[in-house]
């Protein structure tokens, strides 16, 4: 599948909140090459990308050995996904095996890079099996061997009446020195381990995105409602957010209590999001001191590319009643509504989520200009692991 992508024009870029030379830092991290040498290779020869989409990684590299591949194959500075930039006819191949929001996400950074550099690239999406519909069943399946993978793995720990404690956010937030660790899968669609917490099992996904969320635990909820009878649920998740609050500063600790659509927001439809942090008075109380931030109530806006807003969107969804951005929590609440017509043995499903403030772009620190958190996402990440030890199974 074949498409070209035309030049936006200074007049669209200008109302995006990463524009300029941010929107080309934010795209030359997740796209280009970490060597300044290829890296100023592709500035100048870059002229098409094709995104393997649906296929894991070793097929295209497979795929490369088959037709003697001899250019560079990197992981560009802020991307899981490998990539391989054939200097010959300067072609970039980037394999997508985790979802369709990554392939949308992709498809954002090849138009800014051509926003950046002003030329036209042409832009090949190489689904699975030549269809799209395919590489899209292909990631649920993914999703649903991997799931079944972890109940496996988590055999003992489930039994009916018990409670599961997941935990999910991006493992570099988490001290892996301090944590016990007793069996783990490093893989391209999704890292998952388990660990154990204060007497606890815990299963721990690393950074998710939201389309993976939702395979991954209906998935989960299915099969144990299936086996079993009252099997409890603690979804933790922690990570980086966006704000349109002017007076929230970058390392503030939200919790959301309600999801609004960033393409509905004339609507201003609000979906509940049951926040334990919100309702729970002693595990809020707990999060603050561990954190030493105020937790800040709000509801969010559910994005899937910041390379898409615009300062007139921002704007309209502050008007609409939203405080934060994100990409993953609505999708994980929305699983919850009328969870007994679809996992009728399952027990309760509880929801503690929890953001530090990365970015705050209407006040013109956006992901492309401000240096990514580590330090307060890790403060919270240590604090979920707290909460967890500290609240009754």
């Amino acid at each position: 599948m074949l498409i070209s992508l035309s030049d936006g024009g200074d007049e669209r870029m200008s109302t995006y909140v990463i524009a300029g030379d941010d929107r080309k830092q934010y795209a030359y991290e997740r796209k280009l090459h970490q060597d300044h040498g290829i890296r100023s290779h592709q500035e100048r020869n870059l002229q098409g990308i094709i995104l393997h989409n649906g296929y894991r990684t070793e097929e295209v590299e497979r795929d490369m050995r088959r037709y003697k591949f001899s250019g560079s194959a990197y992981f560009p500075e802020r991307s899981t996904e490998r990539h391989f930039y054939d200097q010959h006819n300067g072609v970039l191949h980037v394999v997508n095996p985790r979802g369709m929001i990554r392939l949308e996400r992709d498809k954002d950074l090849v138009e800014a890079l051509q926003e950046v550099w002003g030329r036209t690239l042409e832009l090949e999406i190489d689904h699975y099996q030549g269809n799209a519909a395919k590489a899209q069943d292909r990631f649920m399946h993914f999703a649903f061997n991997l799931a079944d993978e972890m109940i496996q793995n988590l055999e003992g720990s489930i039994y009916n009446g018990s409670t599961l404690f997941i935990l999910m956010g991006p493992y570099h937030a988490l001290a892996e020195q301090h944590l016990k660790i007793s069996k783990q899968n490093t893989n391209d669609y999704l890292n998952y381990r388990i660990l154990h917490v204060g007497g606890k099992t815990v299963l721990n996904l690393d950074y998710i995105f939201g389309d993976q969320a939702e395979h991954v635990l209906s998935k989960l909820y299915g099969t144990i409602s299936a086996s079993y009878t009252g099997v409890r649920i603690n979804v933790f998740h922690y990570g980086k957010i966006g704000t349109v609050e002017r007076h929230l500063e970058i390392g503030d600790v939200g919790i959301p209590t309600g999801a609004l659509d960033d393409h509905r927001l004339e609507q201003r439809r609000i979906s509940p999001i049951w926040n334990q942090l919100a309702l729970d008075t002693e595990a809020r109380s707990f999060l603050e001191q561990r954190t030493g931030r105020t937790a800040i109530e709000g509801k969010t806006v559910n994005t899937i590319s910041v390379l898409r807003q615009t300062t007139e969107i921002l704007q309209q969804a502050k008007e609409a009643g939203g405080s934060f951005l994100d990409m993953e929590w609505a999708v994980m609440a929305s699983l919850d509504h009328a969870s007994n017509s679809r996992y009728p043995n399952l027990g309760e499903v509880k929801h503690f989520f929890a953001g530090v403030v990365s970015d705050n772009p209407l006040m013109g620190k956006n992901l492309g200009n401000i240096p990514h958190p580590y330090d307060y996402e890790a403060n919270l990440a240590e604090a979920m692991v707290k909460l967890i030890e500290h609240i009754e199974g």
